[in-house]
């Protein structure tokens, strides 16, 4: 399969803010995961070289984001085996305390009014291991990490990873 990785930013409005800051770098490289299509993250990756040529700055900032849509799709998709940047990683160690309520904050707006149901229901079937790793793991370590992929654009790349696997259902969340 051939992916003209050029034409992806002309999916977005040229007006969008996907465009200006490289958020469609990370829905693009999710989606080739999600379709199963690793090997084509390395022309993703060559058109992001492409188009910002005089740019050192912005080449890293939209790898950066083609990285961390990568890290926060992995429980769902898997992780790219090539290097997708080659800066150091900006996320901070963050104590115990701190990723449970980050964790449990992202969850809850997630799941609203459903979110005690649906913990209840991760440690009913787990005997309590799947819903604390969820909440201290899943959500306070990785997803409700925001300073390169905002809450707005995680949402949309969980989105487009259950889009892509099939799992429609998973999106009412």
């Amino acid at each position: 399969m051939s992916l003209k990785t050029s034409i992806l930013p002309s999916h977005f409005p040229s007006s969008s803010a996907y465009i200006r800051t490289y958020g469609w770098v990370a829905i693009a490289g999710v989606a080739i995961l999600g379709f199963g299509h690793e090997p084509m993250i390395a022309d993703l990756t060559r058109e992001v070289l492409r188009q910002t040529p005089d740019s050192e700055d912005e080449q890293i900032k939209a790898l950066r984001k083609l990285r961390e849509g990568c890290l926060k799709a992995s429980p769902l998709v898997g992780f790219p085996r090539q290097h997708l940047s080659h800066d150091k990683s900006l996320r901070a160690p963050v104590s115990l305390s701190e990723r449970q309520a980050r964790g449990k904050a992202f969850f809850s707006k997630i799941y609203a009014q459903h979110t005690d149901r649906v913990l209840q229901n991760l440690n009913d079937s787990s005997g309590g291991d799947l819903g604390e790793f969820a909440i201290n793991c899943i959500y306070g370590d990785l997803v409700a990490e925001t300073s390169i992929l905002s809450e707005k654009e995680t949402g949309l790349l969980e989105f487009v990873c259950c889009l892509c696997l099939g799992a429609a259902g998973q999106t009412k969340g």
